[in-house]
């Protein structure tokens, strides 16, 4: 088909198949070229985050998915976050799940995420990654979060414009269960599970009169 239809083509192209014709693109000049060459970068970048000195001035109050309230302060300058666990339901070791982390507050380094792991500098610059927090607990002990470099998953922070989220230090889950009958199996029993993170959404600016929030809330301010 290719054959028999290419004199065809050759003809109504007025040009000879043994001798055909150049191609001659038509030429610009000067203003009817149009706009050449690579795009104009734009002044300035829009920024994400407070400029690196005064994102220390936002303290940020939310929840987590551990059904946890929180506080979230960090110091973009000296590199540190402090964070307090204002409820929580989480136990504060897997040994027992009558001490909880209520009430306890960790302060400990941040660390940017390494160039690449996000699309631009200034994510990068917004971004935060939580290394290993520690203080007194509630009961009196020392808690610890692990460090960068002992958490594959370590918690991380963005900071928004009056709004962070992100992930806070997760926890190691274990319970026996509770025993009513003797040779009864425990009831509520929770095999040991680590978790690295838990999710985080936190705002600079909050309502804290629950009667201005219309709706029904649990204990824990958690909208039903």
């Amino acid at each position: 088909m290719a054959i028999a239809t290419a004199p065809f083509l050759i003809a109504c192209g007025g040009v000879k198949a043994d001798n055909p014709g150049s191609v001659t693109p038509a030429q610009c000049a000067g203003a009817s070229c149009g706009t050449q060459g690579a795009p104009t970068p734009s002044a300035s970048t829009a920024t994400l985050c407070p400029d690196t000195a005064h994102i220390v001035k936002s303290t940020y109050l939310g929840g987590a998915g551990s059904g946890e309230i929180v506080q979230l302060n960090i110091d973009a300058t000296a590199m540190t976050y402090t964070l307090k666990w204002l409820e929580s339901p989480v136990p504060l070791t897997s040994a027992s799940v009558s001490v909880t982390r209520r009430g306890t507050q960790i302060t400990g380094a941040v660390i940017h995420p390494p160039t690449g792991m996000l699309p631009t500098a200034e994510q990068t610059r917004c971004a935060f990654i939580l290394g290993a927090g520690t203080d007194t607990a509630s009961d009196g002990t020392t808690y610890t979060t692990p460090d960068f470099v002992d958490n594959p998953n370590p918690p991380m922070i963005l900071i928004g414009k009056g709004v962070a989220g992100g992930g806070i230090p997760g926890a190691t889950i274990q319970y026996a269960g509770i025993t009513l009958l003797p040779g009864v199996p425990a009831i509520g029993a929770v095999n040991k599970r680590h978790l690295d993170f838990y999710p985080f959404l936190g705002f600079a600016s909050t309502a804290t009169d629950v009667a201005k929030l219309p709706g029904t809330y649990n204990a824990l301010l958690y909208h039903l």
